[in-house]
């Protein structure tokens, strides 16, 4: 297998679909800087990076394993597993994200165990219960349909593997006492974009899709996934409708004051981070005589 025998797929996105792979195709380079930046956006996601990779590693599946990586954007996820020793098939919406997967892995001297395809998460193109480990970061907010491509994501995991993917916290810090963001005033900016369509101005891309914790362990658990662990990561950057609050070194090391708070469980911090980031296993199917 080889990073050069790029799987093509074909795939029709409706409108809401496109909408999202074209923003991620016109943005394929900031992405790929994503996790080189020295703001708190970058440092966010470079810990949330770590975070998943160290949890991969526990798991110590066997050498060779074959991961798959949905939304796997300019490929970091993708070249550290398989300079972990994994065969990795690596799958996005958008071209220009593909592009940057298979340069990456080819300058990481791991093309050889990288595949790169196109799909739609709603729908993957591979065979239920094949694969030990799915991770997908990143993804999910961006959704349509989260809970249909949930369940397609658990549908290819083997019996007993593991998925690792996060959502986005509805119920974050640093949005609960901006105007413009906090979810107590979000009927109304459902209300005022429901109004701006009907009169024929879309609002273009319309992130996120944010869960409650709550919320997202329940699709977890309908769509036969168990935890393992999670935690909420990231805290900020803050501000008052679009002013931000705080220069990036300030906010840095508030995270960091805040993420350790939640990282030792003190009450309301923990469960307030921007992300929910967690490991789930698959539930082995029951046998005939009731036992797994």
């Amino acid at each position: 297998m080889n990073l050069n025998e790029q799987n093509s797929v074909t795939t029709e996105f409706s409108p809401e679909k496109q909408v999202v792979t074209s923003f991620f195709e016109s943005r394929s380079s900031y992405w790929d800087e994503m996790y080189r930046r020295r703001d708190l956006y970058g440092y966010i996601h470079q810990q949330r990076l770590s975070i998943f990779l160290r949890w991969a590693e526990e798991l110590a599946l066997p050498k060779g394993s074959r991961i798959l990586d949905i939304g796997c954007g300019a490929g970091m996820a993708t070249v550290a597993l398989a300079q972990q020793g994994y065969v990795v098939s690596a799958m996005d919406t958008a071209q220009g994200m593909i592009e940057q997967a298979r340069q990456h892995a080819s300058e990481a001297g791991v093309g050889d165990r990288v595949t790169t395809t196109l799909g739609d998460v709603h729908r993957l193109a591979f065979p239920s219960n094949q694969f030990p480990m799915v991770i997908a970061l990143g993804v999910i907010p961006w959704l349509p349909e989260p809970e249909v491509a949930i369940r397609e994501m658990a549908r290819v995991v083997k019996p007993g593997g593991y998925l690792l993917t996060n959502t986005d916290n509805l119920w974050r810090l640093h949005y609960l006492f901006n105007p413009s963001k906090t979810p107590f005033f979000a009927p109304l900016r459902w209300g005022v974009r429901k109004l701006r369509r009907a009169l024929g101005r879309p609002d273009g891309i319309t992130l996120n899709h944010l869960h409650s914790l709550g919320r997202a362990d329940q699709i977890f658990r309908s769509a036969g996934l168990e935890k393992i662990k999670s935690m909420t990561l990231g805290f900020g950057p803050f501000s008052f409708f679009e002013l931000r609050l705080l220069r990036d070194s300030v906010g840095i090391k508030l995270h960091q004051k805040l993420q350790d708070m939640a990282d030792r469980g003190v009450p309301l911090i923990r469960s307030t981070g921007g992300q929910y980031l967690v490991l789930m296993r698959k539930v082995r199917p029951a046998s005939a005589d009731g036992c797994f």
